[in-house]
């Protein structure tokens, strides 16, 4: 019984340490801004994936736009974590990153899905297209009749919101 009292007490006393480790690595400034980089990183992957799953159109562009600003920042981050001769801030800094492994696969994940969506739409909207075009409903000599009239003995072309006159 002692034996698991004592191991105990110095699992306790590991964590201990660990934590305290923690906390003297993230008073470091390099480290506090690399985690804030992070941070951003995992708003803004937690604002895509949730627009993307409740159906909602994101904008795309000022993600993008975001998310080349935080890549650009964690390689900035990386070059200083780099420059610091204890590895315990790399390796800190590592087992934050893997962090975000799981919702970069998610975000990855939904995209896909959506562009996936967005092709098979594309390619319905072609064949719509195409088979309009081969009925002759559509084609060019139908609209371009359908697009002239006659006033008099002048035949007026209309030209989207201009009229021609020949």
């Amino acid at each position: 019984m002692a034996n698991i009292e004592t191991n105990i007490d110095a699992a306790v006393e590991f964590s201990d340490e660990v934590d305290n480790l923690y906390q003297d690595i993230e008073q470091h400034p390099s480290i506090r801004n690399f985690l804030e980089i992070i941070a951003q990183a995992e708003e803004l992957l937690d604002y895509e994936i949730e627009s993307l799953q409740s159906q909602k159109l994101p904008d795309f562009t000022a993600i993008n736009t975001k998310k080349i600003r935080v890549l650009r920042d964690l390689e900035e981050a990386k070059e200083v974590l780099l420059n610091i001769s204890d590895r315990r801030y790399q390796e800190y800094a590592i087992e934050k990153l893997a962090g975000l492994k799981p919702k970069l696969e998610r975000d990855q994940e939904l995209l896909k899905m959506h562009l996936d969506a967005v092709s098979d739409l594309v390619e319905v909207i072609k064949s719509s297209v195409k088979n309009a075009e081969a009925d002759g409903t559509y084609s060019v000599p139908s609209i371009v009749r359908l697009n002239k009239a006659k006033v008099g003995n002048e035949e007026i072309v209309e030209h989207s919101e201009e009229s021609v006159t020949k």
